[in-house]
């Protein structure tokens, strides 16, 4: 698997890189010397040349030995800086941690990377950027992040100058409020700022794109908040309308529940209106009936107090009972009854007598 093998390969290379960075600083098969203010590091060519084409070439260019003695190369740079550079050739990192002054490690790593560009090794210059942005991002406020500040913005841009520049460009506009100040923790660096004409103008234009990006992003905002705002009253008007709706067909089912109420009520009052209009026909029915009966028992009790002779009209709705002296004219049973005579002829009706 590959990661059994990575650290199968870890195992076996340990030892050769230990031999490497023990080999550091010591004489042992060394085959020049190079000095820097008073200072000496041993170094082997082996090691040391094939990271960095300067140096091979310095080697190369350097007298012979003679008698056993070392090639000696004398180079005018930071001897910190230096050493670091020589520790990474052997153990491909270096510390930056400086006792007492943690925040001189912002320029002590801003040397390592301006040598690193002037030996040609990519691979410390990298490792430089690295360790310069953790250490600005925590002393942006240092006199020492002003002053490195100045510097890589005073140079000429390099490989990795401009990811420089844009770290301090991205830390001060982190502490602006401070930073951009005249007094206090920002009054050094605002002293830089305004004495660096490329730093100055940096910062303004990253200001400006800033300013421009949040005002892109209000817009942004608003015009969300115009399309939320949209879509509410949408689905406002949507609910009002559906609400309108269901108040309509409310409307109508109360309509259609009156109407039917009232012609529930109407047929109802009509069934009742009917069923008085029968009683009273009966009533009056039963009320002529009675009458006639009456009347009928009055004639007869009147007949029988007078012993005369009546007859009755033939007619069964005519309830006339005339005495024989009464009769207007006699053909046998037929009598022309004076209560149902009409005009010159009168109806002749089958009297019998009452």
């Amino acid at each position: 698997m590959p990661v059994a093998n990575s650290l199968r390969d870890a195992r076996v290379q340990a030892p050769f890189f230990n031999m490497l960075r023990q080999s550091f600083n010591t004489t042992n098969y060394t085959h020049f010397i190079i000095k820097c203010s008073g200072l000496k590091w041993p170094v082997h060519t082996i090691i040391v040349c094939p990271k960095s084409p300067v140096l091979t070439a310095l080697c190369d260019g350097a007298a012979s030995m003679q008698d056993g003695a070392f090639i000696t190369i004398t180079v005018e740079e930071d001897p910190v800086a230096l050493g670091l550079m020589l520790r990474y050739l052997y153990w491909n990192n270096y510390s930056d941690q400086l006792e007492g002054c943690e925040s001189k490690s912002i320029m002590l790593n801003l040397l390592v990377y301006e040598l690193a560009g002037k030996f040609i090794i990519p691979g410390l210059a990298r490792l430089a950027v690295n360790k310069f942005r953790v250490r600005a991002v925590v002393g942006w406020w240092s006199i020492a992040f002003a002053e490195a500040a100045q510097r890589i913005f005073s140079a000429q841009s390099g490989t990795y100058h401009d990811e420089l520049r844009a770290i301090v460009v991205g830390v001060v506009m982190a502490h602006a409020e401070v930073l951009l100040v005249n007094d206090g923790l920002g009054q050094r660096f605002y002293e830089v700022l305004h004495a660096t004409p490329a730093l100055n103008k940096a910062i303004g234009t990253e200001q400006a794109i800033r300013a421009g990006q949040a005002a892109m992003a209000e817009q942004a905002v608003r015009a969300k908040l115009a399309l939320e705002a949209e879509d509410a009253l949408k689905a406002e008007d949507a609910l009002k309308a559906a609400e309108a709706l269901k108040a309509a067909e409310a409307l109508k089912a109360r309509e259609v529940e009156r109407s039917s109420a009232a012609k529930k009520r109407s047929f109802e009052e009509m069934e009742s209106e009917t069923a008085i209009a029968i009683l009273r026909a009966e009533e009056n029915v039963a009320s002529e009936v009675a009458s006639k009966a009456a009347v009928a028992d009055l004639l007869a009790k009147d007949r029988e107090e007078q012993g005369g002779r009546y007859y009755s009209c033939a007619n069964p709705d005519c309830m006339s009972r005339e005495s024989e002296g009464d009769i207007l004219a006699t053909t046998g049973f037929y009598h022309y009854c004076s209560s149902c005579h009409v005009g010159d002829e009168p109806d002749v009706w089958l009297g019998r007598p009452a």
